[in-house]
């Protein structure tokens, strides 16, 4: 993590790095040039780490959003070491497998007018980082792209979204192939994230499981019968509709874990994503499990969502008059309404009361057990 800040008389440096990841960098203009550049070796500069120029502050790290947060520390006033420490905590959540407690540390303080004081923290563990003090852990993140925090669900690692969304598509297949009269009955969320296969096997048994369930789904006999939780024209056709939607909200999850370079969110087609939000309006929305305890009466109006691309329009409540309007595009509310993203991120409007739309959020949250 690197934050650079000008700010009163006393302008400081602070600079803190851990693992070797691609930086990314944000600068912003004002009065108070600064320049900061990188190379690599000690050959030209490298074309991937060009040089920076701001002359307000500028951040870099190894995750957009930490980038983001530091910067956003210094807009509001902050120093360089503000922004280190907002930056730096940011990591810890998004980058656990290169971050955490026992991880290296440089950091590069200069005060105006003193000499550069080096704090120089590699290699060494805090007094307190014993056996005994993480015995009572589960895991301790590892390292790579299985480790990776999934911001979406903030108690996973990438490799607990593959052992779940890797169950799920087998016991999806499973109701096709041997038809039961009722659902499944399958294990607690927290025997599935500790079955499945190893650690350097998963995303083999990954791929493995979806494309079984892919073969099972369009080689079945379209009469089959077998049970289903939810109103569909037949069975086949609710399980490849609950999978296909199972599967790209989880793509979600992996593409928020691999945090995308310009901080946007996944898109889907337009027609896939309404028909994305019709299951969880119409279907979800409809059970008894997701009925809010106090949900919208007439007197607090309807709950309207509309996708304005595809036309797609849905009431939520018995009112007349809508209470709060949601808009957006279709692939832009999927992601919303699942919890997927931020309005400010998926570019959603919400107009009217907003306690309509989040008490029906509140009570409408899919989760396995």
């Amino acid at each position: 993590m690197v934050a650079s800040a000008r700010s009163g008389s006393a302008p400081m440096v602070a600079s803190a790095r851990s693992g070797s990841a691609p930086m990314v960098a944000s600068a912003r203009s004002g009065s108070a040039p600064m320049v900061a550049s990188a190379r690599s070796g000690s050959g030209p500069t490298s074309p991937t780490r060009p040089t920076l120029r701001g002359s307000f502050g500028m951040s870099a790290s190894t995750h957009w959003l930490a980038t983001a947060s530091a910067q956003s520390v210094l807009e509001r006033g902050g120093t360089a070491v503000d922004a280190a420490v907002a930056g730096a905590f940011v990591l810890q959540v998004v980058e656990p497998h290169l971050n955490g407690p026992g991880g290296d540390l440089v950091a590069l303080v200069a005060p105006r007018g003193r000499d550069p004081m080096v704090v120089c923290g590699q290699g060494a563990a805090p007094a307190g980082a014993t056996r005994e003090r993480f015995a009572g852990f589960d895991s301790v993140p590892g390292a790579g792209a299985l480790a990776a925090a999934v911001p979406s669900c903030p108690a996973w690692q990438v490799k607990d979204l593959l052992r779940h969304t890797g169950y799920v598509h087998r016991w999806a297949a499973r109701h096709i192939t041997e038809g039961p009269a009722e659902v499944i009955d399958g294990p607690s969320e927290a025997e599935t994230l500790s079955g499945g296969a190893a650690d350097e096997d998963l995303l083999g048994w990954f791929r493995a499981g979806h494309a079984a369930l892919v073969e099972t789904l369009a080689s079945a006999d379209p009469a089959v019968e077998c049970a289903t939780f939810m109103p569909a024209p037949t069975p086949l056709a609710f399980w490849t509709r609950r999978q296909a939607h199972e599967t790209a909200i989880h793509r979600a999850d992996a593409e928020l874990a691999a945090g995308p370079v310009d901080g946007s969110a996944p898109r889907y087609p337009a027609d896939f994503a309404a028909d994305g939000i019709d299951e969880l309006i119409m279907g979800f929305g409809q059970r008894r499990k997701y009925q809010p305890s106090a949900g919208p009466g007439a007197d607090a109006g309807l709950l309207r969502v509309i996708a304005a691309d595809t036309g797609d329009a849905w009431s939520i409540g018995d009112g007349s008059d809508a209470g709060c309007t949601v808009s957006g595009s279709a692939s832009s509310l999927y992601l919303y309404l699942w919890n997927r993203a931020s309005a400010g991120a998926a570019d959603i409007t919400v107009t009217g009361d907003p306690a309509l739309l989040a008490s029906w959020q509140s009570s409408v949250r899919i989760r396995w057990s």
